[in-house]
């Protein structure tokens, strides 16, 4: 993304591999990359997912029927939450597709919360579509209002693109869990490890619009 000098850049990170004691690493991709770069450094990686705070994501729950009262969410209404930073891999496009299908065919609730490159185009697609209605545009919000989102969901949507190298732990995905949500994401990189397929949430062929929304309706 704009990297200058890309050669010393990398002689540099590979001395500090090498030189390193322990080195963690928050994927299995992540790992790769370094013992690629520098294979005598292969014993000093540790794997490590990202967390949360479990006890703060749990206390989530008691905001779940004030937030979808605010919203003007009856009870009985599925809601499907998206929490991102609407980059261009989040794939919102390809969310908007599968919630356009849903909504035509039961009554059904979106939240989207978060901002990003890719925020004014979702936005200008919500108010341009005949659903617009069952779409609540959150935007930014403080990270100490998260729990509360996410709780007011009945289950949370991540809808990455595939990429050759997934190296990312999707920390929304992990708040989703840690709030009792189950997660529809993509069949790549740690989101199988993640997810539970069938327990904790339920995976899609990569960007595979109608598999999503097959897993969205289950």
């Amino acid at each position: 993304r704009g990297l200058r000098l890309e050669s010393l850049a990398r002689r540099m990170e590979a001395v500090s591999f090498g030189s390193a004691a322990a080195i963690v690493a928050v994927s299995q991709a992540v790992r790769q990359y370094i013992e690629a770069l520098e294979p005598e450094a292969a014993a000093q990686v540790h794997v490590l997912a990202n967390g949360v705070d479990l006890a703060g994501f749990a206390g989530g729950e008691h905001q779940r029927e004030p937030m979808r009262a605010r919203i003007g969410v009856a009870a009985d209404t599925p809601v499907i939450g998206f929490v991102g930073s609407f980059k261009a891999w989040h794939g919102t496009e390809l969310l908007l597709d599968v919630y356009r299908d849903i909504a035509a065919a039961r009554k059904v609730h979106l939240v989207a919360v978060g901002d990003g490159p890719r925020w004014e185009a979702f936005r200008s697609a919500v108010h341009a579509a005949s659903w617009r209605d069952s779409v609540t545009l959150a935007g930014r919000v403080p990270h100490a209002d998260v729990p509360g989102w996410t709780a007011a969901c009945d289950v949370v949507v991540a809808p990455y693109q595939a990429a050759p190298q997934f190296y990312f732990s999707p920390l929304k995905v992990i708040e989703a869990l840690a709030c009792g949500r189950p997660v529809v994401a993509p069949r790549i990189g740690q989101l199988t490890e993640l997810i539970e397929d069938g327990v904790t949430g339920l995976l899609y062929r990569p960007e595979d619009a109608a598999d999503c929304g097959r897993a969205l309706r289950t």
